[in-house]
C-alpha cells in the first residue's frame, strides 16, 4: 500500500484551515450603512440605450454617474469557455457627467 504523504499533509492543512475559519468567524447578512449604499446592488435600467457614436456627445438621455460592468465576456457564449482561461471576465467602467 502506498500513499502520497505531500497529498495528505495538504489536504488536512486544508481541512484545519477551514474548520479554524468557521471557528472564528461568523458569516451573516448584515444591512449596509448608508455610507456604504454606493456599493450595494443595483437595479437594470428598464429600457437598453442604444448607443451608436462612441466619438462625439453623449445623448442628453444617458444617465449621470459612473457605471461599471464586471463579467462574461459577451462573445463567450458557453460557461465551458471559463474552464479555459482566466482572461473570459472584463472590467467596463464608463464615468459620464451630463452639463
Amino acid at each position: 500500500m502506498q500513499f502520497d504523504v505531500s497529498k495528505t499533509i495538504k489536504n488536512a492543512s486544508v481541512k484545519i484551515l477551514d474548520a479554524f475559519v468557521d471557528l472564528v468567524f461568523e458569516f451573516d447578512d448584515q444591512p449596509l450603512l448608508p455610507s456604504q449604499s454606493n456599493f450595494a446592488p443595483v437595479d437594470e435600467l428598464k429600457e437598453t440605450l442604444l448607443i451608436t457614436d462612441i466619438e462625439g456627445k453623449i445623448p442628453d438621455s444617458f444617465p449621470e454617474g459612473v457605471f461599471v460592468r464586471n463579467g462574461g465576456c459577451g462573445s463567450i457564449n458557453s460557461d465551458k469557455a471559463l474552464l479555459y482561461h482566466d482572461f473570459s471576465y472584463i472590467l467596463v467602467i464608463l464615468t459620464s457627467t451630463i452639463s
